[in-house]
């Protein structure tokens, strides 16, 4: 980030891993000269005044985004009273575990970015690290649970294996890691170059209005989650899928 007339500006770079690859340096650049954005150049290299972000999000979504129906996920009626020490994949963005859950969650994400976010949305409690879910810094079996919110959608299909594997080996035997996740069927518009959907979330006493989309590139469905559950001898407890989005809950078996 950096400091022009007192307002904080992000280089292009900052914008394209912000948005998650969602828009390209053409795009943003493309933005400009339209005006639809306002951008400054300086010494050569041409930044985003952090205000225009929200401007810029609402083109992104205008322009390249399929939405599929809204949904309603009551969070407080789950069973989500887990006792122990409990690690967020991915837990950036809105922060929904770390809000519900507290001081006893442990947030990794790859991007700083998404933890400020989650701090502006009211995660004030949980423990917030800056991590690769393919190659965790924590020791073995050291968590009683794990959670992934909307966010394995973001990891590559090549990827997620190695995620798994990690969520085992820190995981304790007879641990829970409990998946929520967005159905990405084949691309039926190719004008739309991301897929998504928006959110209502209820966390208590409070509602969350979100959305979650990525690049609408590859096929994955509940049946993907499993698959890899079975591959690292995850056993299923539970899981549950209507038209769009899926939960899944495994426990560990072994050590």
């Amino acid at each position: 980030m950096k400091k022009f007339n007192e307002n904080n500006y992000f280089n292009l770079k900052q914008v394209i891993e912000k948005f998650e690859g969602e828009v390209s340096k053409e795009d943003i650049l493309n933005y400009i000269k339209q005006e639809k954005i306002i951008g400054k150049k300086s010494k050569g290299n041409w930044y985003i005044k952090k205000s225009e972000l929200k401007k810029l999000q609402d083109l992104i979504i205008r322009e390249n985004v399929y939405f599929v129906k809204e949904q309603f996920i009551d969070l407080s009626s789950q069973d989500l009273n887990y006792q122990g020490r409990i690690l967020d994949v991915g837990g950036g963005g809105e922060g929904v575990i770390g809000q519900l859950l507290g001081g006893n969650v442990v947030s990794i994400d790859i991007h700083k970015q998404e933890f400020e976010e989650a701090i502006e949305s009211g995660d004030n409690k949980s423990l917030k690290i800056i991590m690769d879910a393919r190659e965790m810094k924590f020791l073995d079996n050291s968590f009683d649970f794990v959670t992934a919110f909307f966010s394995l959608l973001y990891i590559p299909l090549e990827d997620l294996l190695a995620v798994f594997k990690e969520i085992d080996r820190v995981l304790k035997k007879g641990g829970i890691f409990h998946i929520w996740d967005l159905t990405i069927p084949k691309n039926v518009d190719k004008n739309k170059k991301i897929y998504g959907i928006k959110l209502k979330i209820k966390l208590n006493e409070k509602t969350i209005e979100t959305g979650y989309g990525v690049k609408w590139n590859s096929e994955r469905n509940i049946k993907t989650y499993i698959d890899l559950g079975k591959t690292v001898n995850f056993d299923i407890l539970s899981k549950d899928q209507d038209k769009n989005i899926f939960k899944i809950k495994f426990k560990k078996l072994k050590d």
